[in-house]
């Protein structure tokens, strides 16, 4: 059986479709409830509502309003726990609690024994949770998508070669493969 976490879901359903294959089950982690709950719920998936943070408790997130979101529903997926959203007008986003784990408290709650893909998009918390992965371990992912976009790809990259990755920058993801 492969397995993937998705950290960062919204509702657009990006890996939900996984497991319409033979040999994949996986964990969908998304902090807003309404997201998460819009999500068709298959056989195979557990759904966690939480955020992947540095401890488990509870912490800030940045929420764009309805009625942006309305206009373009890109701005759903643009939640973010980083103290001051960049570019944003205070007006157009309210601030909710949400619920925190971590990565290995994740590992734990869902029984997850082994890790194939991890894809992490979290406006800007990315490398903060990709830290939290133990790549010494049999959940080392096997291949790892991550969002760049507001973090220091080159940094993000190092690490990932540090840790036994073949790596590929693209305009706003990174792709890492194990080498081990």
């Amino acid at each position: 059986m492969k397995t993937f976490i998705e950290i960062g879901s919204c509702d657009f359903q990006t890996l939900n479709h996984f497991t319409q294959h033979d040999g994949w089950n996986g964990v969908i982690v998304e902090p807003i409830k309404k997201y998460l709950d819009n999500l068709t719920k298959r056989e195979g998936i557990q759904y966690m509502n939480y955020a992947i943070g540095p401890n488990d408790g509870t912490a800030t997130m940045h929420v764009f309003k309805d009625a942006i979101i309305d206009k373009d529903k890109d701005y759903a997926g643009m939640s973010t726990m980083n103290p001051t959203p960049t570019n944003l007008a205070r007006h157009n986003y309210t601030e909710i609690e949400v619920n925190t784990i971590t990565y290995a408290t994740l590992l734990k709650k869902c029984n997850i024994k082994r890790v194939d893909f991890v894809k992490i998009d979290t406006e800007g918390q990315d490398f903060k949770i990709l830290k939290q992965i133990n790549f010494y371990d049999q959940c080392r992912p096997h291949i790892i998508k991550i969002e760049h976009k507001h973090l220091d790809a080159k940094a993000m990259a190092e690490f990932l070669i540090k840790h036994g990755y073949h790596v590929d920058v693209q305009k706003q993801d990174i792709f890492a493969i194990s080498l081990k």
